[in-house]
């Protein structure tokens, strides 16, 4: 039940990230473009793609182990995007000004995504640490 938390709120703030960098990358590539109503499932669908990669981190991992996973997952994500960004039309692979402001704007989703989490997580996890505590003292 926790890694489907864990799951959901990482597909929240993916989404999040995406609709607002969509709103960023159209500005800058496709200005006079309205979107189809067709964008919010490809968001969701590609958000819930990419977020389904969290799940290969698991409680009992080393750290050496935890940085792999991250590479790995990074470049999921990656390849996920692209395909997906390609099938859906959003970006033109002859178009290189696109692809790089689409592989930054990856870039920058999951390291803002990956730091919030990581907070939210540390912060969790010293909260329990500290309930801990207080029960380890009333014994």
């Amino acid at each position: 039940m926790a890694r489907l938390k864990v799951l959901l709120d990482v597909f929240t703030k993916v989404t999040t990230c995406v609709v607002l960098g969509v709103a960023v990358y159209c500005m800058i590539f496709f200005p006079e473009l309205n979107f189809d109503t067709d964008i919010m499932w490809q968001i969701l669908l590609v958000s819930f793609l990419t977020s389904a990669g969290t799940l290969m981190y698991t409680d009992d991992i080393t750290k050496n182990s935890m940085k792999i996973r991250c590479v790995i997952h990074y470049f999921m994500v990656n390849v996920i995007v692209v395909v997906c960004g390609l099938w859906f039309e959003w970006f033109y692979a002859d178009n290189l000004p696109q692809v790089i402001g689409m592989l930054v704007l990856i870039a920058i989703i999951y390291l803002f995504v990956s730091v919030v989490t990581w907070k939210s997580v540390m912060k969790e996890a010293e909260l329990m640490n500290e309930r801990l505590a207080e029960y380890q003292e009333k014994r």
